[in-house]
């Protein structure tokens, strides 16, 4: 696939969310966490330094807002891992 970017050609963060079909809202959730986490630019910076998956998921935690929410666990309203 072509992930080139009109402006500079060069991208360097994809991601991918995959989520039950029956839960829209926490596909949702998710890319807003996303969202909020790259409008960081240290987070979106301290992400291109990572050298394996272990240190891109060390910078998602520490520039998270929930990171409960991050690295494949989903919390539920009782703070209990669902």
């Amino acid at each position: 696939m072509d992930f080139g970017s009109e402006v500079d050609g060069l991208v360097n963060i994809v991601y991918m969310v995959l989520t039950a079909s029956d839960k829209p809202e926490v596909h949702l959730q998710i890319l807003a966490a996303i969202a909020q986490l790259l409008s960081r630019r240290e987070a979106r910076e301290d992400l291109r330094k990572a050298g394996n998956a272990l240190e891109a998921m060390s910078a998602i935690r520490q520039h998270s807002n929930r990171p409960e929410t991050m690295g494949g666990e989903h919390r539920g309203e009782n703070g209990k891992r669902d």
